[in-house]
């Protein structure tokens, strides 16, 4: 208002100094008047410019502003927000006699401090408003001469992102420190774990700072050479992923102090490059070593069980061969020769002939049963040390093919496998395939009559 008003005097001048210029006496001193006027209109325009970029600035602003005097009494303000007390409440008063007084005692020494000294302070403290305790920061400048201006901004809200943000990372912290197996993130591109828990120390023997310090040289330092062969095997496996789908391996790893441990490894893919590859992992790890050497025991309780049955089966075949089809051979050859001798009656004879042939089919039905009681079986134990190729024609679900495997394996022999095609979900990946596929296989084999041999064909 008060810029408005000297713009319309000046003009006013303006006009009167243009009516004396007429004159030639007054024209030197009307000109000089004039341009001194016009010097200070340009100045007043030029302030209500600054002026109204001020007002703009203070409007985009989301912050409280006050000016105080040296003693802290408000003199002006600026809300962008909602205020602790209304205008006509605090204007003319002095910080302590309008904040709380814990407030007051908070922000009463760094106030002092500014106006004293000219440094400019920040200080933190909260106030009870409508909606409940909310905190701000004030920034404390002094205005020359005896001025001091109070920047004020809400925190509330950064400090409650701030708070929920550490309780989720204590959370998570918390959640991985509990968990019993080991849960690890790790980068495909960089072949390193990114993040691994504090159970690493109780799995491996390794605290998680030290597996991170391995960096790519973990798994070439603590996995088992053969899993290792294989674990290059398994990028085209990643790649086959989908998210959220969970995959699970079993691989050796070498504690600490030296113990191969057996770790089952359950993961699923945690971010993708630009070109939807996977470049991270994130999964859990646990010990199953006590589990495999239960299974191994019971494996090796299993065979013991199997071979007293065997024996036993050996014993009662033996028994039927050596005995029983003896008794009967005999039979049969003894009435074999009364048929034979001519002397029988007829009637005698068919009864010896009927009774030959119940031999006979006795002696099969025996032999049968002795073959069915130990029939020919795979000689594992020969197995040991030798280099195997197993082939089957796909690996499905890679159950049998893995169970095969197993017991090869156990043997001592190396084995190797192939197969003419491999399914997704299978879980023995194949050293050999001709195809992959997840459509239903139909093998002329299993669709076709099998092939007869006729006898007199050529």
């Amino acid at each position: 208002m008060a810029i408005a008003l000297a713009l319309t005097t000046l003009a006013t001048l303006l006009l009167l100094i243009d009516r004396l210029r007429r004159t030639r006496t007054n024209r030197a001193i009307v000109d000089d008047l004039s341009s001194a006027l016009a010097q200070r209109a340009s100045s007043e325009g030029a302030l209500q410019v600054s002026e109204a970029k001020t007002r703009a600035i203070l409007q985009a602003l989301p912050d409280l502003m006050f000016v105080q005097d040296r003693n802290g009494t408000y003199l002006e303000y600026y809300a962008a927000a909602e205020l602790y007390a209304p205008p006509d409440l605090f204007l003319g008063k002095t910080f302590r006699e309008v904040l709380p007084a814990s407030t007051a005692a908070t922000v009463g020494p760094a106030f002092q401090r500014v106006a004293e000294t000219g440094q400019s302070e920040t200080v933190e403290y909260e106030l009870e408003m409508s909606d409940g305790t909310r905190s701000y920061e004030a920034r404390l400048v002094q205005l020359p001469p005896d001025k001091v201006i109070s920047i004020v901004r809400d925190l509330t809200d950064e400090k409650r992102a701030t708070s929920a943000l550490e309780h989720s990372r204590y959370f998570t912290q918390r959640l991985g420190e509990t968990i019993p197996a080991v849960i690890f993130l790790y980068d495909l591109v960089q072949r390193r774990n990114v993040y691994v828990n504090e159970r690493s120390e109780v799995v491996l023997g390794y605290t998680a700072q030290e597996v991170i310090d391995m960096g790519d040289q973990f798994l070439a330092r603590t996995m088992h050479p053969d899993d290792m062969t294989a674990l290059s095997r398994l990028d085209q496996f990643y790649a086959r992923l989908k998210d959220g789908e969970i995959f699970e391996h079993l691989f050796r790893f070498r504690h600490k102090n030296g113990e191969w441990r057996w770790i089952s490894r359950s993961a699923t893919v945690f971010a993708r490059g630009a070109d939807g590859r996977p470049t991270q992992v994130l999964g859990s790890a646990a010990d199953v070593t006590a589990l495999k050497t239960a299974e191994e025991e019971l494996r090796l309780l299993s065979a013991r069980l199997r071979n007293t049955q065997d024996e036993e089966r050996r014993r009662i075949a033996r028994e039927l061969h050596d005995g029983v089809a003896q008794y009967l051979f005999g039979i049969s050859a003894f009435l074999a020769t009364l048929r034979e001798s001519g002397t029988l009656p007829h009637a005698t004879a068919e009864t010896v002939a009927d009774l030959a042939r119940h031999c006979d089919d006795g002696l099969k039905q025996v032999r049968l049963l002795s073959y069915v009681l130990h029939p020919p079986m795979l000689d594992a134990p020969a197995l040991g040390g030798k280099r195997v190729l197993l082939v089957d024609d796909v690996s499905d679900s890679g159950r049998t093919l893995a169970k095969v495997v197993a017991i090869i394996r156990d043997e001592g022999a190396e084995v190797r496998t192939a197969t003419l095609y491999t399914k997704s979900h299978t879980v023995l990946e194949p050293d050999f395939d001709y195809r992959r596929t997840d459509d239903w296989i139909v093998f002329p084999w299993s669709a076709l009559p099998p092939i007869e041999l006729v006898e007199g064909a050529a």
